[in-house]
């Protein structure tokens, strides 16, 4: 087992691998559309909540 800094650097690397080759591997693909998804959902509903506040006060 590693410790945290040590796997953040592996991340890090892996990271910048990526960045340079200009390409995410296939697998990650579904995972960016997810938190993408729901992102947006989220500033979505933020964004609808505080417009009922605004018409609350």
């Amino acid at each position: 087992r590693i410790g945290h800094e040590a796997h953040f650097g592996q991340v890090t690397g892996k990271f910048l691998g990526y960045l340079v080759d200009g390409k995410l591997p296939a697998w990650e693909v579904p995972n960016m559309i997810t938190k993408y998804y729901i992102t947006t959902e989220a500033l979505k509903l933020a964004r609808s909540k505080k417009k009922e506040l605004c018409y609350m006060i």
